[in-house]
């Protein structure tokens, strides 16, 4: 097996396990900064896919007037 091939069995093994605790510690903290982080590690992993992963954005409310 190459070295290639190891590090993509590597990442295929750990990335569930990296987007749920980034989801954790979104849930913990509330932090904006960990749930762009998030969606930056689901983009890195799968870049045609990245938004079924991603956090959804907030409801859009209209201005104050």
């Amino acid at each position: 097996m190459s070295s290639t091939a190891r590090v993509e069995d590597l990442l295929s093994e750990l990335t569930p396990q990296v987007l749920g605790l980034y989801g954790l510690l979104e849930r913990l903290t509330g932090d904006p900064m960990v749930a762009l982080n998030r969606a930056v590690a689901a983009a890195e992993i799968s870049p045609t896919n990245c938004g079924s992963t991603a956090t959804p954005a907030p409801a859009a409310t209209a201005p104050d007037r």
